[in-house]
């Protein structure tokens, strides 16, 4: 062969090589950060926004001339609370755990007891969340540290159905001001109790008062609404003769005075939100973000939902005292074993901001973390989440303790059967005190 020819297939060769083979720091394969978020449900914005911050992550690196690109690769998970858990501490084990792993303040405690997850302290002093309302930060904190950036907040309140109470004869005026007597402490439980079984003797629905059909916040809220028990970072306080009113209060309205069905906790999401909407019920204990679920899964519009109903905070138990409510902020944690930290908190900080809050709060009717995002026209002008801004202000929280899953499990079970008549409050009681005996 002519080595002229030679010569030239070589230079080609070597020319070919220089512009395919990956070069050090310039190849886009080891400057692409492949970051995995897990999520669960049907929010997706939790998801959408992490991808959207980063896109705008990676214009500020090349703007600054830095050669990396961060990507966000998401799986959203469909089942229950229990089995997001499981598959986490599956993955987690065998080295396949997600970057981010977005979940409930509620298990931070467990989640850093057992080193699964990364100290976020620096988060709390970072510019781009100075403005969160304080009282949030005590959602994510553990042990005098926090574990965790927050990523929305609802909040438990009561929608109330103004044609029947119409039906049961109060004027427009009376109806708009009952949010106001319920914050005076003029309007509490026992009044509720009393107008629902009222509704019923009059034939004016079907049921008086309705609540989630699974465990969640609202047990809780409501033991604390009767003073029964406290959970703590580090102390569990229980009242007996307090616990005690708060299953009475379950096992009256479905037993004796027959104002929510006995089966409430074992009825669907969808069998709730359908008797809801077809009026057959005057009092529902939902939340901010029951909004959401009457719209995508109930089948509602916005504007009938708000034509149709009012919404208030849990009435006190007591006369002139302050009505409750408790948040149950869904929050990104960073796994301990990540490769990419720094990334992270960077792509953290980029979410918090307005556009992306916002983003989520109207497509999802959750509230604003922040105070910039809670001055955002969007806000102002979504009449239902205006509305209801000032409730973050008698808010609680779960509490962040590695027991209460056991705790809560446990409180649940025995308002299903005192509902359903199969204990009396005083044997749910016994129960109590003797599964905790066991914990």
């Amino acid at each position: 062969m002519d080595r002229k020819v030679i010569k030239l297939g070589i230079i080609f060769i070597i020319i070919l090589l220089i512009i395919t083979v990956p070069r050090g720091t310039g190849s886009s394969s080891e400057n692409t950060i492949k970051i995995k978020a897990f999520t669960f449900g049907a929010e997706n914005t939790r998801i959408d926004n992490l991808v959207k911050a980063s896109e705008q992550l990676n214009k500020k690196f090349k703007a600054k001339g830095q050669d990396k690109r961060i990507f966000v690769e998401s799986e959203n998970h469909i089942g229950s609370w229990e089995k997001y858990k499981k598959e986490f501490i599956d993955r987690y084990n065998k080295d396949q755990e997600p970057d981010i792993y977005i979940t409930g303040h509620e298990n931070i405690a467990w989640l850093a007891k057992d080193g699964y997850i990364y100290n976020l302290n620096e988060l709390k002093e970072a510019s781009e969340y100075k403005d969160v309302f304080t009282t949030l930060w005590k959602s994510v904190k553990w042990q005098d540290n926090i574990w965790a950036a927050i990523q929305d907040v609802d909040v438990e309140l009561i929608f109330y159905n103004k044609d029947k109470l119409r039906k049961l004869g109060w004027s427009n005026e009376e109806i708009h001001d009952l949010p106001e007597r319920v914050l005076r402490g003029e309007f509490i439980l026992e009044d509720m109790t009393n107008l629902a079984k009222r509704a019923i003797n009059e034939k004016i629905c079907t049921w008086g008062i309705l609540h989630r059909p699974t465990n969640g916040q609202f047990f809780y809220m409501m033991a604390k609404n009767f003073d029964s028990y406290s959970i703590e970072d580090k102390q569990v306080i229980f009242n007996e003769n307090n616990l005690k009113k708060s299953l009475e209060y379950f096992y009256d309205n479905a037993q004796n005075k027959k104002i929510t069905p006995m089966d409430n906790s074992y009825k669907s999401w969808n069998e709730i939100y359908d008797m809801v909407l077809n009026d057959e019920v005057l009092f529902w204990y939902g939340g901010s973000y029951g909004m959401f679920d009457l719209i995508n899964d109930g089948g509602a519009s916005y504007d009938e939902i708000m034509d149709k109903f009012g919404v208030m905070l849990i009435p006190s138990t007591k006369k002139g005292e302050k009505p409750i409510t408790i948040s149950h902020p869904i929050v990104y944690t960073i796994s301990n074993k990540s490769k990419y930290k720094n990334e992270i908190i960077q792509l953290l900080k980029e979410v918090s901001k307005p556009k992306y809050q916002v983003n989520h709060d109207i497509k999802t009717y959750h509230l604003p973390i922040n105070k910039r995002s809670a001055k955002d026209k969007s806000i102002k002008n979504n009449e239902f989440l205006n509305s209801i801004l000032y409730m973050l202000d008698y808010t609680t929280f779960l509490p962040n303790n590695n027991k209460y899953y056991d705790y809560s499990h446990i409180y649940f079970k025995c308002v299903q059967k005192v509902e359903q008549g199969e204990y009396t409050p005083k044997e749910a009681l016994k129960h109590i005190k003797i599964e905790l005996n066991k914990q």
